[in-house]
């Protein structure tokens, strides 16, 4: 087997994952993965994926914020009325407007970005059988880490009270940028469709594979 270790983050800026440290050694890996280590000529070899990881991002949240803006339009019609930030917690609300707020042209570059990376994944596989990397970015957090700090639920509200197209899309360009940093590696296999699961011990580790 031949597999492609990656470090570095899937999406958002190309740092390295703080996760990924002695436990994502190239050699660590190879010895304590049974289906490397069964295999005569199992071989690990560290790449980045030919994917816009930025790109990607946004693309990400695109699709998020006008599927959650769907569904919550549809919730309203078995309802019988109409949806209101009350009904909803507030990060919720926030990409039904950013849902509202984008356009058909935007959900389709966002579909385009997707369908691209799952061709070049298709390609990336050709070449490897598997590929491996830190399920999360860092250590898992606790409840409650990652809720809107003071200035976000602030930021929130005035865009509750004033959802400016300009502002909403500023802040998606934000997210794309910054809410993805402790956990930016599944979701590339989220937008191309791969099967994949992950290896609990001794390291989490995120296998996703090739069609077929």
């Amino acid at each position: 087997l031949h597999a492609a270790l990656a470090r570095h983050r899937q999406h958002g800026p190309p740092r390295q994952c703080p996760a990924a440290g002695a436990l994502f050694a190239k050699e660590h890996v190879k010895h304590h993965l049974p289906c490397l280590v069964a295999s005569p000529h199992g071989d690990v070899e560290e790449v980045r994926p030919p994917i816009d990881k930025e790109r990607l991002a946004k693309a990400y949240l695109t699709q998020v914020a006008v599927s959650v803006a769907a569904d919550v339009e549809k919730v309203g019609r078995w309802a019988g009325r109409t949806p209101a930030a009350r009904d909803f917690e507030a990060t919720t609300w926030f990409l039904v407007q950013v849902g509202r707020a984008l356009g058909g042209v935007e959900l389709q570059q966002a579909r385009d970005a997707a369908q691209q990376a799952g061709r070049a994944m298709a390609g990336f596989h050709a070449r490897f059988d598997l590929f491996l990397g830190p399920t999360l970015a860092y250590p898992p957090i606790r409840l409650g880490e990652l809720s809107p700090k003071s200035a976000e639920r602030l930021g929130l509200a005035v865009l509750r009270a004033l959802p400016i197209r300009a502002a909403l899309r500023k802040a998606l360009d934000q997210l794309a940028a910054n809410s993805l940093e402790r956990t930016p590696n599944t979701m590339l296999f989220n937008q191309t469709g791969q099967p994949g699961g992950v290896i609990e011990r001794p390291t989490r580790v995120y296998c996703p594979i090739r069609y077929g």
